[in-house]
């Protein structure tokens, strides 16, 4: 599709504000698109403010509705219910298998919650893939919290201020982690996702360093 290029100008300037929902609508009747992310300066080289802008959409008989966000495919589905079908049946086999294993992760919870709003032109369907929102939309706002557990009780939950990258997570689990291994013994096995910070070559450096036995499991 091509980038709307019509600049639409309004009858009074008015002052370039920020939204606070992202919105996505298609005209496919002149075959474009316009999608905005969260607090994108929409006026910008246009100079349409946020009221003249909905009413510009609503004059094309769009509809605000929840966006709909990209799901998980069949073939990750399919992995995850094999995945959990195999320790099902190891765990039966050997109900401690998991006593010598510390689980770990860290997780985002947006201020936002979720909710992106979206413009729809009439007679588009919001199901429509070209028209769903990555679930990696980035919207600022939000706490970042990293937390590790075993069998007999917490490791750690702690806050990450900002962004874990490398740096961070190594900090992290030499804060956290380690203490506790010193504590209860290195023979406890780590386990972490494929996240590309958890299997950099950085923290292969910092397992292999410090002596500690990591499990991967799918994503």
């Amino acid at each position: 599709m091509q980038t709307l290029s019509r600049q639409t100008r309004a009858t009074k300037p008015t002052s370039q504000v920020k939204m606070r929902d992202s919105f996505s609508c298609a005209n496919k009747s002149e075959n474009c698109t316009v999608v905005c992310s969260y607090r994108q300066e929409v006026g910008q080289g246009v100079g349409l403010g946020r009221k003249t802008l909905s009413n510009r959409l609503r004059d094309f008989k769009a509809r605000r509705s929840k966006a709909v966000l990209d799901e998980l495919t069949q073939e990750h589905r399919d992995n995850r219910v094999f995945w959990c079908l195999i320790q099902r049946e190891l765990l039966l086999k050997n109900p401690t298998m998991f006593h010598e294993v510390i689980f770990s992760d860290e997780v985002r919870f947006n201020f936002h919650g979720g909710k992106i709003e979206c413009w729809y032109l009439e007679g588009e369907n919001r199901h429509d893939t070209d028209l769903q929102v990555p679930v990696a939309t980035r919207i600022k706002g939000g706490i970042m919290l990293w937390g590790a557990i075993t069998a007999t009780g917490p490791v750690a939950l702690i806050r990450v201020d900002g962004r874990i990258n490398s740096d961070v997570y190594e900090d992290t689990l030499f804060e956290r982690l380690l203490p506790f291994l010193d504590k209860h013994g290195r023979d406890l096995t780590f386990q972490q996702d494929k996240c590309p910070i958890h299997t950099s070559r950085k923290m292969r450096q910092f397992f292999w360093r410090e002596g500690i036995e990591k499990g991967v499991v799918r994503d």
